[in-house]
């Protein structure tokens, strides 16, 4: 499952954060972060999904996404995942 996020402004503070909510994924499914956004906000998302078998964020350099977190051994840290 993909997730794109987006901030309206290209700064974003801790305290403007707090009341942000995140989708719920689907059971069983992985999770796929992409957008522009602050490290330590991907950071907490990432935490906040450590339910899904994995988390991975999209790195438009590579061309995939990368596996930040694997709880499985579909996925192991650092696989790129295709999103095709």
């Amino acid at each position: 499952m993909q997730i794109e996020f987006y901030i309206p402004r290209t700064y974003l503070d801790y305290d403007q954060a707090l009341n942000l909510s995140a989708p719920t994924p689907e059971p069983g499914l992985g999770v796929v972060l992409s957008g522009k956004l602050p490290h330590w906000l991907y950071t907490g998302l990432a935490l906040a999904y450590r339910a899904a078998p994995w988390v991975a964020v999209y790195q438009p350099q590579l061309g995939c996404a990368v596996v930040a977190y694997s709880a499985g051994p579909a996925y192991a840290v650092g696989d790129c995942v295709s999103l095709e």
